[in-house]
């Protein structure tokens, strides 16, 4: 049998970063919004094309792709489903990286919900590497301070938050 030995040299770059926020809402209104196609209400440029869905939203082994001006052509699959709970995508943007977006809910019991997320970015190859080493270390916070604002909003006025696309972080320039 042979083996192929890891060259240390070559090793992928890993960063993970978590933050926590409470949307003012059960977590059975926000969950459903968590999706790539009721993503179109609330998130302002939001785009993708549907590759993969057996009901036409979110579900386990959903696949979906953007392809964002800021950020590239990305494909997205969901690897975890479980309604009001949990959903975990991984992101492949291709030669440069990947993506896990881990999004946890728990209801506080007062109408509110801890919404969790982490994200673990891994560089493929020098360039994403360079990637992943530059990423600020408080990106997701930012990032979503941004996205919870607007699905908060969302949730109060079932009208989108408009920003004119300013405000959002983004991890990579093209």
């Amino acid at each position: 049998m042979e083996s192929n030995p890891s060259n240390q040299s070559n090793q992928s770059k890993r960063l993970v970063q978590s933050h926590e926020m409470t949307i003012p809402a059960t977590a059975d209104r926000i969950f459903p919004l968590l999706c790539p196609v009721l993503e179109y209400e609330w998130i302002e440029g939001w785009k993708c094309d549907l590759l993969r869905s057996e009901s036409g939203v979110a579900e386990n082994n959903c696949i979906f792709r953007t392809n964002d001006p800021l950020e590239g052509e990305m494909t997205w699959v969901v690897s975890r489903y479980e309604p009001d709970r949990d959903i975990e995508f991984v992101i492949f943007r291709p030669e440069l990286l990947v993506l896990k977006l881990d999004l946890g809910l728990s209801e506080n019991g007062n109408g509110t919900t801890r919404l969790r997320i982490t994200h673990t970015f891994t560089g493929v190859g020098e360039e994403g590497n360079a990637v992943v080493g530059m990423l600020p270390e408080d990106f997701t916070r930012e990032r979503w301070n941004w996205l919870g604002e607007a699905l908060a909003y969302y949730l109060r006025t079932g009208e989108m938050l408009r920003r004119g696309g300013e405000g959002r972080p983004h991890f990579v320039d093209n």
